[in-house]
């Protein structure tokens, strides 16, 4: 690093306003029925006016599976306080609908003033789901580990003698796989 070097600032995923931009967003699925959320924010400038944030998860054909609104930071550090060049981690966990199959899932995010409830920016990340979430009061066939159960095997309602054999078995993490 020379004299005059100049640190680069990260490439922002989505700019809501000319005050806020969105770094990153890093989604994980800790069991088969909830997402966390990780997001961080970056004031470009003082942010005028308090700010909430729609979470919404779609599925390919646009249908809303699962939504969250809150005040980001839980509203202990509003937007309005939020200084010029600093970044503010911001975490979130929701309930996902049960019998969602696992696979790849567009959320958006939707800034709206707190007073107006008039949306200010939005963007859409893409969210890969990996576990499948059962329906309520379906127990797994077979517990093969503390982390680790077979809930149900799809058979065909026939197979001819010497045919192979085509199922899909669904499989439930009961707990984070090593």
């Amino acid at each position: 690093e020379g004299a005059g070097a100049q640190a680069i600032a990260p490439m922002p995923l989505a700019v809501f306003t000319p005050s806020i931009a969105l770094l990153e967003a890093v989604a994980a699925q800790p069991n088969s029925s909830a997402l966390a959320l990780t997001l961080h924010w970056q004031a470009a400038a003082p942010v005028p006016a308090n700010l909430l944030l729609a979470l919404r998860l779609r599925d390919s054909a646009g249908s809303e599976l699962a939504a969250l609104d809150a005040q980001p930071t839980g509203g202990i550090y509003p937007t309005s306080l939020w200084r010029a060049g600093e970044i503010i981690p911001d975490t979130y966990q929701f309930d996902l609908p049960t019998g969602l199959p696992p696979g790849d899932y567009p959320l958006t995010l939707t800034l709206y003033d707190a007073a107006t409830l008039t949306p200010v920016g939005a963007a859409t990340v893409p969210v890969h789901l990996s576990q499948w979430s059962p329906g309520p009061g379906t127990a797994p066939a077979h517990s093969f580990t503390d982390a680790l159960a077979l809930h149900s095997v799809l058979l065909p309602a026939d197979v001819a003698a010497g045919a192979t054999l085509n199922f899909t078995a669904r499989w439930l993490a009961l707990a984070p796989l090593p």
